[in-house]
């Protein structure tokens, strides 16, 4: 045998070999159903197409003779860049089988602190074959789509993604999802209701005693009420506003929180009075704070980030501030002492979430909860002073 001939022999093999890996790497998991948790995480399982193309085929799972067929899939969203995610679910059980797939959409934690990211759709559209397609699910802060499994049939689905790929992707039983969201629900309900009251109550006081203090108080306690709202996907349904005018109005509340923060420091304490090295910087930053607030609503996500930084930066320095001139034994920085003990470890707490540190799935939850204990907290201050 010469040498060329020796040569394309083993380069015949070479290709067979990683044709055959190729074609084992495209190979597809299929899930089996029932599973026994409520909920799994199918972003590892599930297969990523990714085209230049709107248009593209996808081969579908065996069915019970082993034959194969093809989803032709059409996107919905702008390119350049068009993204599936494509699993299959075996119903090996004798009754049909309800899930729900959910894609949630990114919240204050993981989003950044200097350049945050505000959250968006992730899920655009569903396919099925065989069968009909998965029906959308009306969801505040993610998207979903159910879909019923008939008894020993295997389905392939289709999932259209815009933007880059989710970082979870969850399939729920369909009982299980209905039990969550409802509890989810009560929990969020019942966090926005206490703050709105706190809100209320603070507002309230300024009728009590005309005092500047009053109304950054209750500012604080109203952008905690919003942040709140915003978190659990309310707000934008309320006021009916596209993802695009929602990203300004999180500009907007999280750079009145900093500058409602900073006028809690100036006012509570009478800084400029007590400390005046501080007071009068306090005093600028505080002007500078009402420039920042509509350039929130101009560019959220600068406005955003310097709001965060603020937050953080502004709760260290006003504990540090009300520790110094409470060991003067300053009866208005020993009054408040504890809100901004809470003020600095909440700040500190979402920083850390923000940036990734924390990634547990209590810390959103805990995160709710902290601001309205630390409304609380303030309102108890507040009325000391009134």
């Amino acid at each position: 045998m010469s040498p060329f001939r020796a040569l394309a022999v083993l380069f015949g093999i070479l290709s067979l070999f990683f044709v055959q890996g190729a074609d084992d790497a495209r190979a597809r998991d299929i899930m089996a159903a029932p599973f026994d948790s409520a909920n799994i995480d199918i972003s590892a399982i599930a297969e990523r197409v990714e085209t230049t193309t709107n248009e593209t085929d996808v081969e579908t799972a065996p069915d019970a003779s082993g034959a194969v067929s093809h989803i032709r899939l059409s996107a919905r969203s702008q390119g350049p860049i068009y993204r599936w995610m494509v699993f299959s679910i075996r119903n090996s059980s004798p009754i049909p089988l309800d899930y729900v797939v959910v894609a949630q959409h990114r919240s204050f934690v993981g989003s950044g602190v200097i350049w945050p990211e505000f959250g968006t759709r992730i899920l655009v559209d569903a396919q099925a074959s065989p069968g009909l397609p998965p029906t959308p699910e009306s969801l505040n802060t993610a998207d979903g789509f159910s879909f019923r499994i008939p008894p020993s049939q295997t389905i392939t689905y289709a999932l259209e993604v815009t933007g880059a790929w989710p970082e979870n992707l969850m399939l729920w039983q369909g009982d299980a999802f209905d039990t969550q969201r409802q509890q989810v629900s009560f929990f969020h309900g019942l966090l926005l209701g206490i703050a709105i009251l706190v809100a209320i109550y603070i507002s309230s006081l300024f009728n009590i005693r005309r005092k500047l203090m009053f109304p950054f108080a209750a500012l604080f306690a109203w952008t905690g009420v919003s942040f709140l709202a915003i978190e659990f996907g309310y707000l934008p349904i309320l006021l009916d506003v596209t993802t695009a005018i929602s990203f300004k109005i999180r500009g907007f509340v999280e750079t009145a929180m900093a500058f409602s923060l900073f006028g809690c420091l100036y006012t509570f304490v009478e800084l400029r009075k007590r400390m005046p090295v501080a007071g009068y910087p306090v005093l600028l930053l505080l002007i500078a704070g009402v420039g920042l607030i509509g350039f929130g609503y101009t560019d959220p996500i600068i406005a955003a980030g310097i709001a965060r930084m603020s937050i953080l930066a502004g709760s260290f320095f006003g504990l540090l501030f009300v520790l110094m001139l409470s060991r003067r034994g300053v009866i208005r920085a020993q009054v408040a002492m504890s809100a901004w003990v809470l003020i600095f470890v909440w700040a500190l707490v979402a920083a850390l979430a923000a940036t990734g540190i924390l990634t547990n799935d209590l810390i959103g939850p805990g995160l709710a909860a902290g601001i309205v204990l630390v409304n609380l907290m303030l309102a108890f201050t507040v009325t000391q002073y009134a």
